[in-house]
């Protein structure tokens, strides 16, 4: 028997609230928090005015990623609780996901904590066994061309002084994880595409030193068949203090 023509079969994705491939857009989530006010969730966003950051002085920032169980979620913001009073609460009552120390600066400083997934995005499709003809035998698809998907934790800061003395932080953080495949045919012909979920939180705000600010919330897309009753809401706390 002869060869079967090669016919490249691509995998084509669609973008709920998971993402299948590498530049695929996701849910991004931004909450700015004023650390001066009583309500960490209370928006209050500003821009920085054109005034470099004292580049004598080094900061850095502590960001830490609490999950908490959505009821308890919900209870704590009716509770109306000060920045200082919110953070106590989520250390005490939520599980801490993630923890990363990064320098600050008025350049853009990145961390990186990461894991290569590849996975096949072309495939060979199935052809007869010419060696082995008897019984006769399928080779399956056999993959050719491959893309690769950074998993786990990014993040980037910077820091601005402000004319009034203040400080501006923006700070992006992202979280990505593999949750599973999706299979697609019937052998010979079945190919499997990945699930990548994707958590993201912008925050642009004044910040006050050594106190614990809600960056944002960055929960994970639902799942088609998740229990409800496990549902837990991320949050993202960033503290801010100067390196003596």
């Amino acid at each position: 028997m002869s060869k079967t023509p090669l016919i490249p079969i691509l995998i084509c994705s669609v973008f709920s609230l998971s993402a299948f491939a590498q530049d695929l857009p996701s849910i991004v989530e931004s909450i700015g928090g004023d650390p001066f006010g009583g309500d960490p969730f209370n928006s209050y966003q500003t821009k920085p005015v054109s005034k470099q950051a004292d580049i004598t002085k080094s900061f850095s920032i502590i960001l830490e990623h609490f999950s908490l169980n959505l009821n308890e979620s919900a209870k704590m913001m009716r509770l109306n609780l000060s920045s200082a009073a919110t953070y106590k609460y989520l250390v005490e009552k939520a599980e801490l996901e993630e923890l990363a120390i990064l320098k600050v600066s008025d350049d853009i400083t990145t961390t990186e904590s990461i894991r290569e997934h590849i996975y096949p995005t072309e495939y060979e499709p199935p052809m007869d066994d010419t060696v082995n003809l008897s019984p006769v035998k399928i080779i399956p698809v056999t993959p050719t061309a491959f893309e690769t998907r950074n998993t786990g934790f990014t993040a980037e800061t910077k820091i601005t002084l402000l004319d009034n003395g203040n400080y501006h932080l923006s700070c992006y953080s992202e979280f990505v994880k593999h949750t599973g495949n999706v299979e697609h045919g019937e052998a010979p012909v079945k190919a499997a595409v990945p699930i990548f979920t994707t958590q993201r939180v912008n925050y642009y705000s004044i910040i006050k030193l050594a106190i614990p600010t809600i960056l944002g919330t960055m929960s994970p897309p639902n799942e088609v068949k998740e229990d409800k009753s496990n549902k837990r809401i991320w949050f993202v706390v960033g503290t801010v203090k100067e390196v003596k």
